[in-house]
């Protein structure tokens, strides 16, 4: 995924469920409990996959192909 992905390991787990609340569905899908936990703001999605023990670049395409094309930047 190139590096103008709207969505980075170091985003807060409430900044992509705020900016793109259709990726709470990846959360769910792995039985996370990150949405609507009050931890959400502090956790990055880096420890987020860390702590349910998810392959972080895989996480991350899911929660990028999960997001609607008009929320996608322009591709160069």
């Amino acid at each position: 995924m190139p590096d103008d992905s709207p969505i980075t390991s170091d985003m807060s787990v409430d900044d992509v469920l705020s900016a793109y609340p259709q990726t709470a569905a990846v959360f769910v899908a792995h039985a996370m409990a990150c949405v609507g936990c009050v931890l959400s703001p502090f956790h990055s999605l880096a420890e987020a996959a860390r702590t349910y023990h998810l392959e972080l670049d895989t996480f991350l395409d899911e929660l990028r192909n999960n997001i609607a094309p008009k929320d996608r930047p322009p591709s160069a």
